[in-house]
């Protein structure tokens, strides 16, 4: 919950999170949650064992908002999948970092990662997705590039491959 209360605890009552007070936004995964700060900062808290925390540790609980995500200090957007982040950065790059498995992380390699890890190839986004298996970029020319689990054709391609790195979605030039 981010108070500080350990284990799995129910409260009928809003509670505040620790150490966070100037939230912009807020985003949950499965069993954790990350805040963006004004500071475009990014600090998460919650269930970390696949690196969720962002800041280079393997943690099953984090109770309270972990010191903040490594190397993220312009973030413009995040989005949260089921156990991997993804950060728009102010530049245009995305940066992802948590559950690598099925490529979700973009950067061509399957392995979790405890610190953000850049998406390859782009540097041009202006929105970022992340699914339970795969990430998608909105690109400024208005294209869609996705990597990750490829199932149902979840990427937008014509097969159903998994994608170590972001793909254009074929069939849309403009989104």
């Amino acid at each position: 919950m981010g108070n500080g209360v350990s284990g799995v605890a129910t409260n009928k009552t809003p509670v505040d999170v620790d150490e966070i007070s100037n939230a912009s936004k807020i985003y949950a995964g499965e069993s954790y949650t990350c805040a963006l700060l004004d500071d475009n900062t990014v600090r998460c808290w919650g269930y970390g064992s696949y690196g969720q925390m962002g800041n280079g540790i393997l943690v099953n609980e984090q109770s309270t908002p972990a010191s903040y995500v490594s190397d993220i200090s312009s973030a413009i957007s995040l989005d949260a999948g089921e156990a991997h982040i993804c950060a728009l950065l102010q530049s245009g790059q995305v940066k992802c970092w948590g559950a690598g498995g099925l490529y979700r992380l973009g950067n061509g390699v399957l392995a979790d990662s405890s610190i953000p890890v850049s998406v390859l190839n782009i540097s041009n986004a202006i929105d970022v997705s992340a699914d339970a298996y795969f990430g998608c970029a909105l690109l400024i020319d208005g294209s869609v590039s996705c990597w990750g689990r490829g199932s149902y054709y979840s990427l937008g391609t014509s097969d159903t491959s998994d994608k170590a790195t972001p793909s254009v979605i074929e069939s849309f030039s403009t989104w």
